[in-house]
């Protein structure tokens, strides 16, 4: 932790510290573990340059949802809007115009009102249709939210050979951050005989099925690993789509090993007995998973002075009184000055800071580290 503390000290704090060498094995990983499965990086979960650069040199793909994504890439590496594609299923007619200018060719619908707004540009999008497939399993699920139900989409197909639009297949999401592959498998044998039903309606066959994303990261030990997650869902593409051009939108299972937060102690107190400690980065910051995302963290001291541990709470700069990282939690005694890390920090945190309070700007280095105990809890 030596060297941690040293970049700490030298480039200041709140402090994310990135490894492109862990997001670039992981993005390996996953394509050996799926192999001939089109990746696109779900860039919602860690939107930074660096990730879209070692996509880049990857020769990968991206998924991509707003004109700030698109925007961020563009800035980038342009090239790599070649290979994107754009997953939100509801756009404006703006955004359509936009993703036309910028070259995106792939989009994704799940109603008849999205369908229509596709008439002006339907020589120019292919579109995949978003299937929902309900999980209660799921720690989000994002099929309440978006996707049309299965029996729904032969409609939808209809409509859009009726108006001229090019479906080139269907995509679905079961849910972020999944305990096990089981819905994988079911919702890909659901769209095996969905694909043999179309067929046989209207004498085509698709060209693409999208399993979107929903790869767990493991935070834990206990945690299911990628592998053991990933090989089932092999076994039912090679059974039901062995000839099938099929893609993914992983994006926690790449980040989330990527980042480690460096906060430093800028205040302390004690109340009730409990001692509080005022840290320069929370809840508004990289902390901000503690909502977005059900996390709850406990980060560690970098250097332990004290073998005392006494009741904790740890917050955040901010003024308000909601910024509060972890409660009534047992840590060795710090002062002010002293620095904490916690580590797993890459999924879904750098996404959702913000500036709130105008508090202090949180600085970025790619460098590698080892040994990082304490992950955030998934709750």
């Amino acid at each position: 932790m030596k060297k941690l503390l040293n970049i700490a000290k030298e480039k200041g704090t709140p402090l994310f510290v990135f490894s492109s060498e862990t997001f670039k094995q992981n993005y390996l990983k996953l394509s050996e573990l799926l192999p001939g499965v089109k990746h696109h990086f779900a860039l919602k979960s860690l939107p930074h340059k660096d990730c879209i650069n070692i996509i880049h040199e990857l020769n990968g793909y991206m998924d991509l949802a707003t004109r700030g994504e698109i925007d961020l890439v563009l800035g980038t590496a342009p090239e790599l809007l070649n290979h994107s594609i754009v997953t939100h299923p509801i756009k404006s007619n703006e955004d359509l115009l936009y993703f036309k200018e910028k070259g995106i060719r792939t989009i994704v619908v799940d109603n008849i009102s999205e369908l229509r707004k596709i008439l002006p540009y339907r020589n120019f999008f292919d579109v995949l249709i978003r299937i929902a497939f309900s999980n209660d399993q799921a720690r989000f699920d994002l099929s309440k939210k978006f996707g049309t139900h299965p029996e729904d989409v032969i409609e939808l197909i209809q409509h859009a050979m009726d108006w001229n639009i090019n479906v080139i297949g269907c995509c679905f999401h079961v849910g972020s951050q999944m305990d096990t592959p089981d819905m994988h498998v079911n919702a890909i044998q659901s769209c095996y005989y969905l694909y043999q039903k179309i067929e046989l309606l209207f004498n085509f066959k698709f060209k693409i099925l999208d399993i979107g994303g929903g790869f767990p990261a493991q935070y834990h030990e206990h945690d299911i690993s990628i592998e053991v997650f990933c090989k089932p869902i092999k076994a039912a593409l090679d059974e039901y789509f062995p000839n099938m051009e099929v893609w993914s939108e992983p994006g926690r299972c790449l980040t989330a090993n990527t980042g480690i937060s460096v906060t430093k102690v800028v205040g302390k107190t004690i109340k009730n007995g409990i001692i509080w400690y005022y840290l320069d980065d929370g809840v508004y910051g990289l902390f901000s998973a503690k909502f977005f995302d059900y996390a709850s963290f406990i980060p560690s001291p970098l250097e332990q002075r004290n073998k005392r541990v006494s009741r904790s709470v740890l917050c955040g700069p901010t003024c308000d009184s909601i910024d509060v990282i972890a409660e009534d939690v047992l840590l060795p005694e710090m002062e002010i000055g002293d620095y904490m890390y916690c580590k797993t920090m890459g999924a879904y945190t750098w996404a959702t800071r913000t500036d709130f309070n105008l508090c202090n700007p949180i600085n970025w280095i790619d460098q590698e580290l080892i040994s990082t105990p304490k992950a955030p809890v998934l709750l």
